[in-house]
């Protein structure tokens, strides 16, 4: 099964534009700013990835930006994003009607219970 992301991670808004490393921040779910600055960078490097695929597999038109940290979220690179799981050799797609409606809020926090109304 062939999924971009599920209840218990972040919309592919909120992973795009880092919201759920801000959010975690603010629930006190990092140890200390070393580790959220880690986690900053491994995104950046992650979306930069991530966008050469859509660019190399023909996900997003040529137009579309080539640099990752330049770039913002928009409805292209979201269908870019699930187009690219769809094309997938896996016999079953899951997508999250969360990425549809191009939300940015995660649905589930793991590891919260009274700090995040999941």
């Amino acid at each position: 099964m062939a999924v971009a992301t599920t209840h218990d991670l972040p919309t592919l808004r909120g992973y795009w534009e880092s919201g759920d490393l801000t959010l975690g921040k603010s629930l006190g779910l990092y140890p200390d700013e070393v580790v959220l600055r880690g986690l900053y960078q491994e995104r950046e490097r992650a979306k930069q990835g991530l966008l050469d695929a859509l660019h190399r597999y023909g996900c997003l038109p040529k137009r579309c930006g080539h640099k990752a940290s330049l770039m913002g979220m928009t409805s292209t690179l979201n269908r870019g994003m699930q187009r690219y799981i769809a094309d997938s050799n896996s016999a079953l797609l899951g997508l999250q009607p969360e990425d549809w409606l191009e939300m940015a809020e995660p649905v589930n926090i793991p590891g919260t219970s009274t700090e995040y109304p999941n």
